[in-house]
């Protein structure tokens, strides 16, 4: 979903074998990985140190590190607010947040999630709006498993479907391998 940052290529061997740990689910490994590239890169590169800093935070959320990728993640987008990877830093925080809820009974970290990934969908690029849609369509989930009375409950699940179906028919359109997780949602 990202551009690896420009490097040395010691540097895009590391984001390279990060990435495919993280894809493997050894997330250990990855964030090792994602910590010897922000070594590597100091504070030379405030973009490239942005990119890898949210990877490694996303690394940690997918992890089940979700409150310690939220810090990480708001600290980022406070840093950057406006520069390029600002919606990604967003998204993958409101994506920690969801965790957070899911994980807990707390409706604020829902609502916060709801409302960043509806920024994202309102201010991304194309990816990052369907990216955001799908996340929606979670959140729906979330809200659904939630709710006692049949009623609402079915149209939380026709919103969440709603969500999933917009997201892989946009997926499928830029033949993007994403499309098989809003599937398996649906």
């Amino acid at each position: 979903q990202q551009i690896f940052p420009d490097g040395p290529t010691e540097f895009l061997d590391m984001m390279r074998e990060a990435a495919i740990a993280d894809m493997k689910g050894d997330h250990r490994t990855a964030q090792l990985r994602y910590r010897r590239a922000l070594a590597r890169i100091g504070d030379r590169d405030a973009a490239a140190n942005a990119q890898v800093m949210v990877r490694y935070m996303s690394s940690l959320d997918d992890s089940a590190e979700c409150k310690r990728a939220a810090r990480g993640l708001e600290d980022e987008w406070k840093r950057h607010p406006n520069g390029a990877i600002a919606p990604w830093a967003q998204y993958h925080l409101a994506l920690a947040y969801r965790r957070m809820a899911e994980r807990s009974n707390v409706v604020s970290y829902l609502r916060t999630a709801e409302r960043m990934f509806r920024e994202v969908v309102s201010k991304g690029d194309d990816k990052q709006k369907v990216a955001a849609v799908h996340q929606l369509g979670c959140v729906c989930l979330v809200r659904a498993s939630r709710e006692h009375r049949p009623k609402s409950m079915t149209a939380l699940l026709r919103e969440a479907r709603h969500h999933f179906e917009q997201a892989a028919g946009r997926w499928r359109e830029m033949e993007n391998f994403r499309e098989g997780y809003t599937l398996g949602r649906l």
